[in-house]
């Protein structure tokens, strides 16, 4: 065979096997970022994913753009939570090949909401959740996430049968790493599972129950609206019945009120981010072993007194 010959059939065969990777790779498009660290590591090197919502902005009365529409449209497979978090992509993401949602993952892990500065533990349990009576910040429990992780993993499987034995290799080996990043976040925490805290808005409730921590509050009652002076007085009269020590703070919304609450009070402030913008990488989320890490390292900090 001459040299040109072989040239012409290397060329052939990179060229086909580039046709091959091209039509077994999926296009997967998330609403938040949370939801690519939680998937992400159990895709092929040649899957596509995309995430709607920028770095740094908040979900709630977010909009789509008509590029986001388009990419949620021509996804095969659009990811979301399901509830009023990311409720803006629901009649879009119906255009996508396949869909999931974390709220359809059975034996949900779910907390009702809590409508009042001055909270009380409520008991978990499994609700059919079309009525939004409950927290939607669902990726926030680690039993959530791993659920939802298995059920992206055989929804990949099902529309890349050829591609089954990777994912589902892929995935046990995430499964194990998250719960070892899970134990790890737990011991860190124990030590601090009776220092009071505030939050700046009522984001954070699954992780605070899988952990045993014990907040007791938030500056916002509702995310989009800023809190009146009423509810400031009787938040700094909480702050001092019940010993609060930190009050944590989010990137996606100001510090003004913050600082209002803690003047002249000796109490640390923190910083916590539901979406992971503030510690992520370029890619725009972390992985979400990282993310409980991370998580959990902030919670420490600010209750342990290093901040």
């Amino acid at each position: 065979m001459s040299i040109q010959r072989k040239f012409i059939k290397s060329l052939v065969s990179v060229s086909l096997l580039s046709v091959t990777a091209w039509v077994q790779a999926a296009t997967i498009t998330v609403t938040i970022p949370p939801l690519a660290g939680m998937v992400a590591p159990i895709l092929h090197q040649d899957d596509r994913l995309n995430i709607l919502l920028d770095n740094g902005v908040s979900p709630h009365g977010f909009q789509l753009k008509p590029k986001d529409i388009k990419t949620l449209a021509d996804s095969d497979l659009a990811l979301l939570v399901g509830t009023p978090v990311d409720a803006w992509a629901q009649k879009v993401a119906n255009k996508a090949a396949h869909q999931a949602s974390m709220v359809d993952v059975p034996n949900l892990f779910v907390l009702q909401k809590r409508n009042h500065f001055a909270w009380v533990i409520e008991q978990a349990h499994e609700h059919h959740h079309k009525n939004y009576n409950y927290d939607g910040h669902l990726w926030l429990s680690y039993q959530n996430t791993t659920a939802f992780i298995e059920a992206v993993s055989k929804q990949l499987m099902q529309i890349h049968p050829e591609q089954a034995q990777y994912y589902q290799a892929r995935t046990q080996h995430w499964l194990a790493q998250l719960s070892q990043a899970y134990q790890q976040v737990a011991k860190s925490l124990e030590p601090y599972q009776n220092s009071a805290f505030l939050v700046l808005h009522d984001g954070f409730q699954y992780f605070e129950q899988q952990f045993s921590l014990k907040g007791v509050g938030a500056l916002r009652l509702n995310p989009e609206m800023a809190p009146s002076l009423k509810h400031i007085l009787a938040l700094r009269k909480r702050m001092s019945e019940q010993q609060v020590q930190c009050i944590f703070k989010e990137p996606q919304f100001p510090e003004k009120n913050i600082q209002m609450l803690v003047k002249n009070q000796s109490i640390r402030v923190g910083e916590l981010d539901p979406m992971g913008s503030l510690w992520a990488q370029s890619q725009g989320y972390l992985n979400y072993d990282d993310y409980l890490l991370t998580m959990g390292k902030a919670f420490s900090e600010c209750l342990g007194g290093q901040r």
